[in-house]
């Protein structure tokens, strides 16, 4: 019986552990369902000159530090400081930055649709 106890705590935890690293029991991160192109996404932030305020993986020339830095983007937690990171909260941030964070340096782009869920999807590449 003790065995049986100890065996379902370390299991308990096991689980507990996966769920707080938000990684698969291997290390994987999970696959996050992104609907853009990712190469449709870096040309459209080049188009949109991102990188003359953020340094962004992949990106010629960003390597700006007006905003933050947009590597690992797959492994932030939030979203304009805001927001708990998802390809939909991303995507929010980007089509109306002031509905998200009131005040904030990041400009309205005007992006379209596919621009947005491009850019989401370029960005959650990077890991």
């Amino acid at each position: 019986m003790r065995r049986r106890a100890t065996r379902w705590a370390l299991a308990v935890g096991a689980l507990c552990l996966v769920a707080c690293t938000g990684q698969g029991p291997r290390g994987d991160r999970p696959v996050i369902p992104v609907a853009g192109e990712p190469e449709v996404g870096r040309g459209a932030i080049i188009e949109h000159g991102c990188g003359a305020c953020h340094r962004i993986p992949g990106i010629p020339n960003a390597d700006a530090m007006v905003g933050p830095p947009l590597e690992a983007w797959s492994r932030r937690a939030f979203v304009a400081g805001v927001l708990p990171n998802s390809a939909d909260n991303l995507a929010r941030f980007l089509a109306n930055t002031e509905s998200v964070r009131p005040g904030t340096a990041m400009p309205d782009l005007e992006l379209d649709d596919q621009e947005v869920a491009a850019i989401v999807a370029y960005l959650f590449t990077l890991d």
